[in-house]
């Protein structure tokens, strides 16, 4: 399994990169989802798009997954299909950038229940909303939603929808873990946190 830091949205209603914010501490909102992936899993990759060179001051050219922008996918499946081709046999737990008050707990029991119970896909549902940016993939899943794609069998590019396509197993989000899926794309939320 790898880990995927996603940092490659456009970031347009922040105004500026979310994975190069830096927390109170000043670390790096991309570095913050980095280490907590490596608790449970190695390698992990930083998954941005092609204009976002900054990174490579942060990350080695080995660990940052660029985007195909050929293929003609948007949104975070973008990144997550640009991965899977670099990895095609590996399963992905994936962590959004901006989910800065993730805990580690909350991801090592996501890879707990996955290794349990395997599934294409593993997610939270928080009040019948699922959590599609902190979750595992399975490389049979996305290659399967990747036939879907070439088959034009894939209608809509949004995570919620490609969950929907999967055998997806939602794992009940218990309510003191519900602050831990904040992502912030505003800067005045991170003023109020």
């Amino acid at each position: 399994m790898i880990g995927v830091v996603l940092c490659g949205g456009q970031s347009l209603r922040m105004g500026s990169d979310k994975g190069l914010l830096k927390n109170e501490e000043g670390v790096f909102w991309s570095a913050l989802a980095y280490q907590k992936l490596a608790i449970l899993v190695s390698p992990i990759v930083v998954s941005v798009n092609q204009r976002q060179g900054n990174y490579k001051s942060l990350f080695s050219n080995n660990q940052l997954i660029i985007d195909n922008a050929s293929l003609g996918i948007n949104g975070p499946l973008l990144g997550l299909i640009s991965v899977h081709f670099q990895f095609p046999d590996e399963d992905l737990m994936i962590l959004a950038c901006d989910m800065i008050d993730m805990k580690t707990e909350v991801l090592s029991f996501l890879h707990g229940q996955y290794k349990i119970k395997g599934c294409e896909a593993m997610v939270f549902s928080n009040h019948d909303l699922l959590e599609p940016l902190c979750g595992i993939y399975s490389s049979l899943g996305l290659k399967k939603i990747y036939s879907l794609f070439q088959n034009k069998g894939l209608t809509k590019h949004s995570m919620q929808f490609v969950l929907k396509e999967l055998s997806t197993i939602q794992l009940k989000l218990p309510n003191h873990w519900e602050n831990c899926f904040h992502n912030y794309n505003y800067s005045a939320k991170i003023e109020m946190h």
